[in-house]
């Protein structure tokens, strides 16, 4: 799985605040159709203290929805962050997708595929061998454009998932 070099948010700040949605079950090109229409609405009218917010999506391997807005055009504010999880949690219950489950991490194999494990299987993975130390995962910590195009995908061993009393091997 590579990010594109031509994207949704070309012409976004590195600093463009961004934010990551996941779904272990992929959705299927009708659901995607769904989730499109009611982001880009979203979006068409998503306002912060009134004034419109610079918002654009793209959406990954039909598990993934990344949002990116240019808060130098207009800071987020609290609630019209709200408002955009409110919107994507309706939207998980409209299609019976879980946008929220924070305690899966997404790993791509070799090839590419995507697995999803917890914390806890990743580290053990790794710690017994069956998962190399730099297999890569999928950081959903990145919370500004810039880091999510350099180091949404990232090893294992740099990433926060690395237990800190353990030294990876070069």
């Amino acid at each position: 799985m590579n990010i594109p070099v031509s994207d949704a948010f070309a012409g976004y700040p590195e600093d463009a605040r961004v934010w990551i949605f996941q779904t272990v079950m992929p959705w299927n090109a009708d659901l995607e159709t769904i989730l499109q229409e009611a982001i880009t609405g979203f979006l068409a009218s998503f306002k912060a203290h009134r004034m419109p917010v610079r918002a654009s999506v793209q959406f990954f391997s039909r598990h993934f929805i990344v949002l990116a807005a240019d808060e130098h055009v207009t800071p987020v504010s609290g609630c019209a962050g709200d408002a955009l999880h409110h919107m994507i949690q309706n939207l998980g219950h409209k299609t019976g997708l879980d946008f929220f489950n924070r305690l899966v991490i997404p790993v791509l194999e070799k090839g590419g595929d995507l697995r999803f494990m917890t914390k806890r299987e990743l580290q053990e993975s790794v710690r017994t061998g069956s998962l190399p130390v730099d297999v890569r995962i999928l950081d959903h910590s990145v919370r500004q454009l810039g880091d999510w195009r350099s180091a949404w995908i990232k090893s294992y061993k740099d990433s926060w998932l690395m237990p800190r009393d353990v030294v990876a091997p070069d």
